[in-house]
Parts: C-alpha cells; structure tokens; sequence
C-alpha cells in the first residue's frame, strides 16, 4: 500500500529489516546454545566447589479459607 502512495523504496528497506532480523535470531540461537554449553562446563569445573542447593520449601494453598 505503501508503493501505491509514493514510497517505491518501501521493499527495499523491508528487505534490510528482514536481513537484520534474520541475523539477529541467528545469533540469538547461538548465544543459547553456548549458554548450555557454558553451564555444562561449569558446573563440571566447580560441582565439587559449589555448595549443595537446598530445595525452596512452597507454601501450599488453601483452598479452605475465604
């Protein structure tokens, strides 16, 4: 609609947006598989190191009360 009203360039610049944010998620994918890789490593390293988790005591809901 936009090339109808006197603006030809619109696909042009769409193309480059699209461009960028194909490039973007590319790399955002690698970021996350290195962030697992990262993790991995880490807590092979330093498991010993660490001190052990304790596990978050949740409070149950009460269905009973008002």
């Amino acid at each position: 609609m936009l090339a109808l009203l006197g603006a030809p360039d619109v696909r042009l610049r769409a193309r480059r947006v699209v461009k960028r944010l194909r490039r973007a998620a590319e790399l955002q994918r690698g970021a996350g598989v290195e962030l697992v890789k990262f993790h991995a490593q880490f807590r092979k390293e330093f498991v010993e190191v660490l001190p052990p988790a304790k596990p978050v005591k949740r409070q149950k809901f009460d269905w009973t009360k008002d």
